[in-house]
Order: structure tokens, then C-alpha cells, then sequence
């Protein structure tokens, strides 16, 4: 995944936790949503910071360490998405979840 994909993808993935968030129904499951979306904004705003000339190089987290988004990534998914109500939204936050945490995996870092 390049820089560019990884721009795409988490925004893609905020838009998504946007809309788990305002389903969830316990405020234990929004500040779930809540975290991970300052989480990963925070992410995608120093991606925005990257030159578009070097969207082509290797995805790298910028702003935490890979292994806390990783386990924030993988928490969320194992105990979190079963709380998103809607059948769409979960199905489609579970795919994202799925395919950011494949890339980490493949990357081994």
C-alpha cells in the first residue's frame, strides 16, 4: 500500500466511523468510535502534509507507533464492531478494518 492508497483508505474509514458513531448506543461504544477516529485523523493529516510527488512511496505510520494502530485497529474490530447497529455500516467498517489490518500484517513492522 502506498501513501496515496493509505490517504483513500483512512478516509474512506473515518467516513465510516462517522456514521458508527452516530449509531452506536451506548457512550461506551462512541467513545470507542471517538477514539479511533482522532486516532486516525491525526493519521491522515500528516499524510495531507506528504508531497503529492511522494504519494508513490510505501505507507509507514506517521503519527503513533504501527503496533498501537494496530492494536486500536484490532481491539475496535474484535470488540467494538459488534455494537454498530446497522448491517451496511458494520459490513463495510469490517471490511476496512480487515483489509488496513491485513496491510500491517503483510508489512510485518
Amino acid at each position: 500500500m502506498n501513501i496515496a492508497e493509505a490517504s483513500n483508505h483512512i478516509a474512506e474509514l473515518l467516513g465510516m466511523l462517522n456514521n458508527a458513531y452516530w449509531e452506536a448506543s451506548s457512550l461506551e461504544n462512541k467513545d470507542a468510535n471517538y477514539n479511533l477516529v482522532r486516532i486516525l485523523t491525526n493519521e491522515y493529516i500528516e499524510l495531507m502534509k506528504i508531497s503529492v510527488q511522494d504519494h508513490h512511496y510505501p505507507y509507514e505510520v506517521i503519527s503513533t507507533t504501527q503496533e498501537s494502530l494496530q492494536n486500536y485497529l484490532y481491539d475496535y474490530q474484535q470488540h467494538r464492531l459488534k455494537s454498530v447497529i446497522r448491517f451496511e455500516t458494520q459490513r463495510h467498517l469490517g471490511e476496512s478494518l480487515n483489509q488496513l489490518l491485513a496491510y500491517f500484517s503483510k508489512s510485518g513492522k
